[in-house]
């Protein structure tokens, strides 16, 4: 399984995402990440992912970063992993 997720270079707009969504009304489309602009000057990573089974029990993580802004900047990972186990549920 691969993922890809681009994550900005910014301070995440998590206000202006909440302020823009509860002013809109059920008719109109949800207020987006790329509405923000926050993508505008292509500073952001890319974040990839891959998971592979070596056997039944071992499984493979990697995760790939690369920055896809015209200047250098650093990012702080924080791999987490989520197992669920079955009776118990999930375990973070």
């Amino acid at each position: 399984m691969k993922l890809l997720y681009k994550y900005p270079q910014q301070a995440f707009p998590y206000q202006k995402l909440l302020d823009e969504n509860l002013r809109r009304t059920r008719e109109e489309p949800e207020y987006e990440l790329l509405d923000t602009g926050i993508f505008d000057e292509n500073r952001y990573f890319d974040v990839t992912t891959e998971y592979a089974k070596n056997s039944p029990e071992d499984i493979l993580v990697r995760i790939s970063v690369t920055n896809r802004g015209p200047l250098e900047a650093s990012i702080h990972l924080l791999p987490t992993l989520c197992f669920v186990t079955p009776g118990l549920g999930t375990i973070l």
